[in-house]
């Protein structure tokens, strides 16, 4: 991934569901459901969202840098 000209390391996957196959939607739902609510019940102000074959939070702050503390906290709890 690049964002603003800066190429981001690429990181090893650990864990995840198949892929391509027709019910993997419903695989990847049934697997990240739990991490979604652990997450919210530990993040204040966060929401996940899982959408299809893609997770993603979204939080709210005062200003960029509380925005950015929770959605690292948010991917912190996720790897917990």
């Amino acid at each position: 991934m690049v964002i603003e000209h800066n190429a981001l390391q690429s990181h090893p996957v650990e864990a995840g569901v198949p892929q391509g196959s027709r019910v993997s939607p419903s695989h990847f739902t049934i697997y990240t459901v739990g991490m979604i609510t652990w997450v919210e019940e530990r993040v204040q102000e966060v929401k996940g969202h899982s959408l299809v074959d893609d997770l993603g939070w979204v939080a709210i702050g005062r200003d960029v840098n509380q925005v950015v503390n929770k959605l690292e906290a948010c991917a912190s709890e996720s790897i917990e």
